[in-house]
């Protein structure tokens, strides 16, 4: 399967055989707008039509626990401000990652187990989308970047599904 992007691709991606539905309800379009507004910034188009597919995930294949509905993902330092302080409090120093992660949108919840999922607003591409990623700040480890949200969570699903077969 390509990377979905399109809220038909999602729906197929959500939906498609051997897949038992992951989502929520829709985030529908005016809640949608309305985050956008509040983050100042329009989301990019593979996260945005995920929303209007299904409001968050409940059931994540990682160990990122779930992905925040519309009304809980924000800029991670605002969006999580207890791991931010853990990170880079008084006393830390890590500039390269607090730079980076300021302009994040923090998309998953933090499940106290492993991964935490941003959507980086300082790196956007010609076609809309911002760079995905993913970090294990457990381990303090270096963030893996993806092309997309689409790309990021097809990853995550594709080594879910790896694993399983194993």
């Amino acid at each position: 399967m390509s990377t979905p992007v399109t809220v038909p691709e999602w729906h197929e991606f959500l939906t498609g055989p051997g897949t038992r539905w992951p989502g929520t309800q829709p985030a529908g379009e005016d809640a949608v707008r309305a985050v956008e507004r509040r983050l100042g910034v329009p989301l990019p188009p593979s996260y945005r039509n995920f929303l209007l597919v299904s409001d968050g995930w409940a059931e994540m294949p990682t160990n990122a626990g779930t992905l925040r509905t519309v009304e809980a993902i924000g800029w991670y330092p605002e969006a999580d401000p207890e791991m931010w302080t853990a990170w880079f409090g008084p006393g830390m120093d890590f500039p390269a990652l607090e730079s980076e992660l300021t302009r994040c949108v923090l998309i998953s919840t933090d499940s106290h187990q492993g991964d935490v999922w941003v959507l980086s607003a300082g790196h956007i591409g010609a076609d809309g989308e911002w760079r995905a990623y993913e970090w294990w700040p457990g381990d303090g480890g270096d963030l893996s970047p993806y092309d997309s949200f689409g790309a990021l969570l097809l990853s995550a699903r594709d080594k879910w599904l790896a694993e399983a077969e194993a």
